[in-house]
């Protein structure tokens, strides 16, 4: 017997999630028909709210509340022009790294990883989101000391290849002395994502920074 069709759809969307083949896609699929009518109305409700209620900061591409107003995250517009740039991969890293409370300074968001065929033409819209940035702070101020460009990616093959791209983007950067490229030093043991390393780890990779 065939598969119902709202079944195999809602498989269709699932998978297209991070992390979640079809066989998780189909067994959160069947336990989500076992939920109870207000459980799957109030998910339908929450998703259907979430683009009206939450948007990406225009510069750092974090996630915020959605205003008439305000387009930009609040740690975005009281940045100092000086302060380095952490470059991350996703939401739950920014987090992670501001509980550690060790990080003073500017963010942006990849939202994924270069060899990631499901997220690299986001990644390439942030990559070249963030060539534009450092691009406007270049004109913007009386340069007195290079901006540190921070890649903090997992410790991964893929995580790699993103941080050799975007060292290869910001070459024009880097050979004016315009900004100094810098990845997390050592306490990121390989094959490791940022998003579950403790606030200890993280400190001791931010110190240890080259």
């Amino acid at each position: 017997m065939a598969t119902p069709l709202n079944i195999q759809k809602l498989i269709g969307y699932l998978v297209r999630l991070p992390g979640i083949g079809p066989r998780q896609a189909a067994r959160f699929a069947y336990a989500l028909l076992d939920w109870d009518k207000e459980s799957t109305d109030s998910l339908a409700a929450v998703l259907a709210d979430l683009k009206k209620s939450v948007q990406r900061c225009n510069v750092c591409g974090r996630a915020i509340e959605k205003t008439q107003d305000i387009d930009i995250c609040t740690s975005c517009k009281n940045l100092q022009s000086g302060h380095p740039i952490l470059v991350i991969e996703k939401d739950q890293d920014l987090e992670n790294i501001e509980r550690s409370g060790y990080f003073q300074g500017a963010y942006h968001l990849l939202g994924g990883l270069i060899l990631d065929e499901k997220k690299e033409g986001l990644v390439h819209k942030r990559v070249k989101g963030l060539y534009e940035r450092i691009e406007t702070l270049m004109n913007n101020r009386n340069l007195k000391k290079p901006i540190e460009i921070i890649v903090a990616v997992s410790a991964t093959p893929e995580g790699d290849a993103t941080a050799l791209y975007l060292e290869r983007v910001l070459e024009p950067f880097i050979k004016k002395n315009e900004i100094q490229f810098q990845r997390l030093g050592r306490g990121l043991s390989t094959g490791s994502e940022l998003e579950y390393a403790d606030p200890e780890t993280i400190k001791f990779a931010l110190k240890n920074r080259k």
